[in-house]
């Protein structure tokens, strides 16, 4: 029963109580002024009057508890009716806002599916520059001296050689493994290395020497004892050292600067610039 419906009810009812409550007003009126127009006013009459008197007293209670009862129970439920009404207004200001976010987020995710699809397309458009970029990495590992070849070969074994080897691999993983490369390669040219190679010189011999690289430009080897020295360019097929046996106290004292046996100081070696030695 809805709480209108049941409203109604209770206004229905007590209407009726009223109604009857006037009712036994009547007939007690009724019955008051009959024995005094016949002039006799019998026991059984009076023992009626008061039957009736005390219903109308039943009746009158029966009213104001009715009364007292929809009085509380209508405050009650106004309030009740009050704190609805602020439920559904915060319930229609939450999906009035899940709806704001929900309308954001399809948006938003038009945008990343059109931002998506730029991507591809420009990832697609890469492709022949990608596969450039892999054929000139591929010779890189020939071009680097021993001492710094193993890292970079591990990143050149990801570069596809084969077209079945490029379909089996996407173009972002391709082009992560050219970033890669890339970046060692830029590692590589910013730092000086030094460490112990098998140094091959022009004339087919082969020493073990100490030797120090700066960056990717230029090497430099000496002997354990110091009787021999060597000095190498970079070219496209590789290192080729030539001898310099007279630099080698300075690379001696190069290196041990660099593994901290001596204290920093200025230490002069050969270097090539513009076709004039230094």
């Amino acid at each position: 029963m809805s709480l209108q419906k049941f409203t109604s009810f209770l206004r229905c009812r007590v209407t009726f109580l009223r109604s009857a409550q006037l009712c036994l007003l009547v007939l007690f009126g009724l019955s008051w002024c009959q024995p005094a127009l016949c002039g006799d006013t019998p026991d059984g009459e009076l023992g009626q009057l008061e039957a009736l008197v005390g219903q109308w007293t039943k009746l009158q209670l029966s009213i104001s508890e009715e009364e007292r009862s929809w009085a509380s129970k209508e405050a009650q439920w106004n309030s009740e009716i009050d704190l609805l009404k602020r439920e559904k207004e915060k319930l229609e200001l939450a999906a009035a806002e899940d709806t704001a976010i929900l309308d954001d987020q399809s948006s938003q995710g038009i945008q990343r599916i059109v931002e998506r699809d730029r991507l591809r397309a420009s990832i697609d458009a890469l492709g022949p520059i990608l596969e450039r970029a892999e054929s000139d990495l591929r010779p890189w590992p020939d071009r680097l001296p021993p001492l710094l070849r193993a890292p970079f070969i591990e990143i050149i074994r990801n570069i596809p050689t084969t077209a079945s080897q490029r379909d089996s691999r996407s173009k972002v993983q391709r082009l992560q493994t050219v970033f890669s490369a890339y970046e060692e390669i830029e590692r590589l040219q910013n730092a000086i290395h030094v460490g112990v190679e098998m140094v091959a010189m022009q004339d087919g011999s082969r020493r073990e020497m100490d030797v120090c690289y700066i960056g990717l430009a230029r090497g430099f080897a000496v002997s354990a004892d110091q009787s021999f020295a060597a000095v190498a360019d970079v070219s496209d097929t590789g290192w080729h050292w030539e001898a310099a046996p007279q630099w080698a106290p300075s690379i001696r004292r190069a290196i041990d600067v660099i593994h901290g046996r001596h204290s920093a100081e200025w230490v002069t070696l050969p270097f090539q610039v513009k076709g004039t030695e230094e």
